[in-house]
């Protein structure tokens, strides 16, 4: 500071003026921090949550100084320590890229401590430092994972309201988050579903859509040859399609009318056409069915017709003879949304088996689900 002293004379009057000048030091102005954020995982009244809090520091942190997080009265701390916590700092001014600093329980080298005394939970550095204009990430909670797993949450206050989580740093860097508090964060939504089954059946010599009545015209049989589903002879095919929600899937059986008689006369009802398990073969009577192992979708072949050799246009199909009780022929485990399967029908006859134009049999398919 100095004076200077200036003369003047005015109208003979002698006047004396001081011109004080003062130099005031250089003074360090704080900056605010910016960019603050708290995510909570809960933020229900009375509930652990999780806790990360990010913000950019305008000064940074030199070595020896300390970031603190206060947390106001009625957030409960539940003896949060190092590893309830991880702290990391972006590689540039924005809260994107972070690298995770080493922490313990006292602060030493380039590892910085972490400590909680109250409502306070204070990072502070040995050697560390962070650049000005870094972005600072605190996890708290069970969102801590470097260097070991958080088991301990922040419990948040039993009263409904607005909290303001100050943060302060040795530096001059200072503000607040504010966070809410409130009755309950969580909304029940319910739903029902209904029980779902779709069965179809179509007859057709290829894959397709068929009207009713539905049947399979094995033609008139003869011991040269044995006649079966496939576009060769031009018989139908069974086509069995299918959907279920149900968590147990669903089982097809199939029975007939006749039993092991197979395909009976209409007009003389003791001369049949008899059904039993066997390879198809020309001249040996027979009559039954086999799944087609090429048209399977989402369905398997059940037992007993499981390991059966069949196939579209085959004269050596291994067949499963038919019973009035019925028995399994495709089966799931699960749901499923668009099961498919095709089933042959064969027939073939002896040269002893008697001439008639009118021998016939009913097969009745039934799809079960368990839900």
């Amino acid at each position: 500071m100095f004076n200077k002293k200036c003369k003047k004379y005015i109208g003979g009057l002698l006047v004396y003026a001081v011109l004080q000048l003062t130099f005031f030091p250089y003074l360090a102005m704080a900056g605010n921090i910016t960019t603050v954020s708290d995510v909570m995982t809960r933020e229900k009244t009375s509930t652990a949550s999780n806790h990360t809090i990010q913000f950019i520091v305008p000064l940074g942190s030199s070595g020896g100084e300390e970031i603190s997080l206060t947390f106001p009265a009625g957030f409960t701390m539940n003896s949060i320590d190092y590893l309830d916590v991880d702290v990391a700092v972006s590689a540039a001014g924005s809260c994107a890229t972070f690298s995770d600093l080493t922490l313990a329980g006292i602060a030493a080298g380039a590892t910085w401590g972490v400590a909680l005394s109250g409502q306070v939970l204070t990072l502070t550095s040995a050697s560390g430092t962070i650049s000005a204009g870094r972005c600072v990430q605190f996890e708290i909670g069970t969102n801590a994972t470097t260097g070991g797993t958080g088991d301990t949450q922040i419990t948040n206050p039993a009263s409904v309201n607005t909290y303001a989580i100050a943060i302060a740093t040795t530096e001059g860097d200072s503000g607040n988050v504010t966070v809410a508090i409130i009755d309950d964060d969580q909304v029940n939504v319910t739903a029902s579903v209904g029980q779902s089954i779709v069965f179809d059946l179509d007859t057709s010599v290829a894959d397709g859509e068929t009207a009713t009545p539905y049947s399979v015209a094995l033609g008139t049989l003869a011991t040269s040859d044995v006649e079966t589903s496939g576009t060769t002879d031009s018989i139908n095919m069974i086509i069995v399609e299918g959907s279920t929600n149900g968590t147990g899937g669903m089982v097809v059986t199939v029975r007939n009318a006749n039993g092991s008689n197979g395909l009976v006369s209409t007009s003389v009802p003791a001369d049949n056409i008899g059904s039993a398990d066997a390879t198809m073969a020309a001249g040996t009577e027979n009559y039954g069915l086999c799944v087609i192992t090429a048209g399977l979708v989402d369905f398997s072949i059940a037992t007993p017709y499981s390991g059966n050799t069949c196939a579209t246009n085959s004269n050596t199909n291994v067949v499963e003879g038919l019973t009035t009780t019925g028995e399994s022929i495709l089966s799931t485990t699960a749901p499923f949304a668009s099961g498919h399967a095709e089933i042959s029908v064969n027939g073939a006859v002896s040269g002893v088996t008697t001439a008639h134009s009118d021998y016939t049999d009913t097969l009745t398919f039934v799809a079960t689900s368990t839900f």
